[in-house]
């Protein structure tokens, strides 16, 4: 399944989540971070299920950070 290769993707990972999301929820975060425990992430409490809109001076700023450090 897709899921089980998902192990297999080996590049760095950055993980944006906001705790608002209508439809991926806390319990989906969290399944990413079990998958990935080594990725980098952010939890936007405030930020819905448009991350990049909700959050989006935070997300350009943890992106550019994350990508500079690649």
């Amino acid at each position: 399944t897709i899921e089980e290769n998902l192990k297999n993707v080996t590049c760095p990972k950055l993980i944006l989540w906001g705790g608002q999301d209508f439809c991926f929820n806390d319990h989906f975060f969290n399944r990413w971070k079990e998958i990935y425990p080594k990725a980098e992430n952010h939890y936007f409490e405030t930020a819905g299920h448009y991350v990049m809109e909700d959050a989006k001076k935070e997300v350009i700023s943890k992106t550019k950070s994350f990508l500079e450090k690649q």
